[in-house]
């Protein structure tokens, strides 16, 4: 059930990429650990379906610790399969657009899961 999902995480993924490539917005594309990591020219910084997106660049100080912390949000997607979304994406969009005091726990734990 599991690939199932990082399945379809994935194709919506390459088919929003697509989208960005066909109008010249991709910087770069590399990897980190056994995920991509795409760089868009727009301001961006999440992951799912194996793909790490950030706008981030690697000169930047915090790069590595992003990254890490990315690929922790991948861990935990792998982890709660077709709940990842529900469980972690959503509530980690929606902190850090208002002050919801539970979303940093889950953004700890991602860090904690990649390793930082």
């Amino acid at each position: 059930m599991t690939s199932i999902i990082q399945f379809t995480y994935t194709t919506l993924m390459l088919i929003g990429l697509c989208a960005l490539g066909v109008t010249g917005r991709i910087e770069s594309v590399t990897t980190y650990r056994d995920a991509l990591v795409v760089q868009p020219t727009i301001q961006s910084a999440f992951a799912v379906g194996g793909m790490i997106v950030t706008s981030v660049p690697p000169s930047y100080p915090g790069y590595t610790e992003l990254l890490k912390h990315e690929y922790g949000h991948l861990i935990q997607e792998r982890e709660y399969g077709p709940l990842y979304l529900l469980l972690v994406a959503l509530p980690s969009v929606v902190g850090a657009w208002t002050s919801w005091e539970w979303a940093p726990a889950i953004e700890t734990l991602a860090t904690e899961l990649g390793g930082g």
